[in-house]
């Protein structure tokens, strides 16, 4: 199970561009590399180094990169997202949830 956490405090740092629909640019806060993440019906993908290893069952990654597209877009309309370690973490905070997989549960809060 990734930590949660420690994804969030390394997400903050990054810095995302819209290139199209779903697809966005982010440029890592500590290495400068860039990636691109996809948002799919079937949960987010990232060409960092982790989502290359994902299993072809489950492509989905809930690496740093995917994180702060979430919480870049959440902003962006005025919201939040946090992410969990466990589905518990996240049904407590009584908001939107959304398994973007490794083990990590977003929670999304709207605005107003």
């Amino acid at each position: 199970m990734r930590h949660a956490k420690e994804l969030t405090q390394k997400s903050k740092a990054h810095e995302i561009k819209q290139l199209r629909a779903f697809m966005y640019e982010v440029t890592s806060g500590s290495s400068g590399k860039t990636y691109v993440v996809c948002l799919n019906e079937t949960g987010p993908t990232c060409t960092c180094d982790w989502a290359k290893y994902r299993k072809w069952s489950d492509r989905r990654s809930a690496c740093s990169h995917t994180l702060a597209v979430y919480r870049w877009l959440a902003k962006e309309q005025g919201g939040s997202a946090s992410a969990w370690g466990t589905m518990e973490g996240a049904k407590r905070q009584h908001r939107r949830r959304m398994d973007i997989g490794d083990g990590v549960v977003l929670t999304l809060r709207r605005a107003g």
